[in-house]
C-alpha cells in the first residue's frame, strides 16, 4: 500500500503517531516511509509547523489528550490538575457502577461502549456460556465482542460487549467506557506495566513474547488508544486499586 502510494502520486503526506502500534506486527513507521521516499527519489519535508496537536474527534480537545499523555508517561505530570471542561470524564470504583452509567448513556447513543485492556482471557470464543468478565463479587459478568458481519460499534447486539484493541483501534464513538487492567499498576509512587498481566489468548500483539521495554510501550499505547476514542466522554475503572487511586489524584472534579 506504501509502495502505490508513492508510485501513484507526486506528493504523499503523512500523519503518524507511533505511540499509536499496539502490536509488535504494526508496520507503518515514519523510517519506512522514508525509506519508500528515497526508493522513489522523492523530497521529504519535515517540521515542526506541520504536527497536529489535538484530535477532532474528542471534545476534550488538547487538555485532555495532554492529560492522557501525562497519565501514561508520555509527558511530565503537570502540576495542575485535570479540569474536565466540556467532556464528561468519570473515574469510577467498581465495574458495575461504569457498566450502569454506559447502559444508561446508550439510550441516546447507541454506539456506546466497554472496552478494556488485554488482559481477560477469551474464553467466550468456544463456549458462549462462559464470560471473559467476572469481577465486583460476581456482580460484573461481561463477555468479549463475537464475531459478526457488522462492526462491533454498529451492530446493537453487542451493547454488552467488551471491545477490546484489536477490535476498536481507529474507531471512533460516543461514550467510552475503559476498563484498565492490571498489565497498568501502580507501586512505590510510579506506573508499572506488567506484561505477564497481559492475556494468553491475546496472540495478536505478541506483548507476553516482548521484552520488558517492548512490552512496555505496547502496553502503554494500548491504552492511549483506548482512553481517546470516546467523542463527548471517557469513564474508566482501573483494576489495580492504587493506579485508581493516583488516577483521581491528577483530576480536579467540580
Amino acid at each position: 500500500m506504501i509502495d502505490k502510494a508513492f508510485y501513484a502520486s507526486r506528493v504523499n503526506v503523512w500523519f503518524i503517531d507511533e505511540d499509536q502500534a499496539v502490536t509488535k506486527y504494526d508496520y507503518l513507521t515514519i523510517d519506512k516511509i522514508k525509506q519508500y521516499a528515497h526508493k522513489y527519489d522523492s523530497e521529504i519535508i519535515e517540521a515542526k509547523e506541520l504536527s497536529l496537536t489535538s484530535q477532532f474527534r474528542c471534545m476534550g480537545g488538547q487538555e485532555y489528550i495532554s492529560f492522557v499523555n501525562q497519565f501514561l508517561g508520555y509527558e511530565e505530570i503537570s502540576t495542575k490538575k485535570y479540569k474536565p471542561k466540556n467532556y464528561d470524564f468519570r473515574i469510577f470504583d467498581t465495574p458495575t457502577e461504569m457498566w450502569e452509567a454506559i447502559s444508561e448513556k446508550q439510550k441516546e447513543y447507541p454506539n456506546a461502549r466497554l472496552l478494556a485492556g488485554y488482559t481477560h482471557n477469551w474464553i467466550s470464543k468456544s463456549d458462549d456460556k462462559l464470560y471473559d468478565f467476572n469481577m465486583d463479587e460476581g456482580q460484573f459478568k461481561m463477555r468479549w465482542n463475537k464475531f459478526v458481519d457488522n462492526s462491533f460499534i454498529n451492530d446493537p447486539s453487542q451493547l454488552d460487549r467488551i471491545g477490546s484493541i484489536h477490535t476498536i483501534q481507529g474507531v471512533d464513538m460516543s461514550y467510552a467506557g475503559v476498563i484498565i487492567g492490571k498489565d497498568m499498576q501502580y507501586k512505590d509512587g510510579h506506573i508499572i506495566f506488567d506484561k505477564s498481566e497481559n492475556a494468553e489468548t491475546d496472540s495478536a500483539s505478541g506483548i507476553r513474547k516482548q521484552n520488558d521495554k517492548t512490552a512496555e510501550r505496547l502496553i502503554r499505547n494500548t491504552y492511549k488508544v483506548l482512553l481517546t476514542r470516546g467523542m463527548y466522554g471517557t469513564y474508566i475503572y482501573c483494576e489495580d486499586a492504587s493506579l485508581r487511586e493516583y488516577l483521581k489524584s491528577l483530576v480536579e472534579f467540580k
